[in-house]
């Protein structure tokens, strides 16, 4: 699978582009934030009912969100 990292294979890769935030950090937290509210919403129209346990769980998950965004 192609990623926007895809390029780095191992550490002397990454050293380089690690000079600036904007290169790696930025969108690692982006891609994170993505993949956090499609699998939190994954129908944005669609209502989801979730028992206790799961709503727990998925409440969990959203603060974790909340606090990383």
């Amino acid at each position: 699978m192609v990623t926007p990292f895809s390029k780095y294979r191992n550490i002397e890769d990454i050293k380089p582009d690690l000079e600036s935030e904007e290169v790696v950090v930025y969108p690692i937290c982006e891609n994170i934030l993505f993949v956090a509210r499609k699998s939190l919403d994954p129908f944005e129209d669609d209502i989801i009912a979730y028992d206790k346990n799961l709503a727990t769980i998925v409440g969990l998950f959203h603060k974790q969100m909340q606090l990383f965004s």
